[in-house]
């Protein structure tokens, strides 16, 4: 069962061309789950989409209902907001932790009545040199930039229809190591 599509208002927001294109309908009638899909506003009307909006807009335009999954609610209602014709939801969940996982996925499988793909953009970094970084800095990424997807994907493999998919979006930083950067 589909979730109720409700009706958005105008994308006044970047990235709202993405949202305007075509549905090529590739997608039409997945249920994907996008976590890390969220955008805060930003003050400058130039910022470009980040990876998670576009891909929550992309997927949508394909015809797919999205889950859009971030620690702000904020970034994630907003992404919503800019996703073709409503077939979005938000969801705030905290992937730092394992009971938050749980219930994102939960949610996810409850809002788009089932999962057919899982899209884990999730990362973070603190931007500390390595001679700054303490255990507690480093584990605190490493939950949401590793074990995060380890879990998410524990959660939602049981969960999804037999010919579903998973996506690991990661970042240029691992091809391109920075001293300020050493634990993303």
């Amino acid at each position: 069962m589909q979730p109720d599509r409700p009706s958005r208002p105008a994308a006044a927001s970047p990235g709202a061309d993405l949202a305007s294109e075509t549905t090529c309908g590739s997608l039409g009638g997945r249920r994907i789950l996008v976590v890390g899909g969220g955008q805060l506003p930003s003050a400058d009307a130039g910022n470009p989409v980040n990876n998670g909006r576009a891909i929550c807009m992309t997927l949508s335009r394909a015809g797919a209902s999205i889950a859009c999954a971030d620690k702000s609610t904020e970034a994630a209602e907003l992404t919503v907001r800019s996703v073709r014709d409503g077939g979005a939801v938000a969801i705030p969940a905290d992937v730092a932790s394992a009971a938050g996982i749980k219930g994102m996925v939960q949610a996810a499988r409850t809002a788009l009545g089932g999962l057919d793909g899982l899209v884990l953009n999730v990362g973070i970094s603190r931007r500390e040199p390595l001679a700054e970084l303490t255990a507690d800095s480093w584990d605190e990424v490493m939950a949401v930039n590793l074990r995060a997807h380890m879990l998410t994907v524990q959660q939602a493999l049981p969960l999804m229809s037999m010919h579903g998919a998973i996506v690991f979006v990661s970042s240029v930083a691992a091809r391109l190591p920075a001293g300020m950067n050493p634990v993303y």
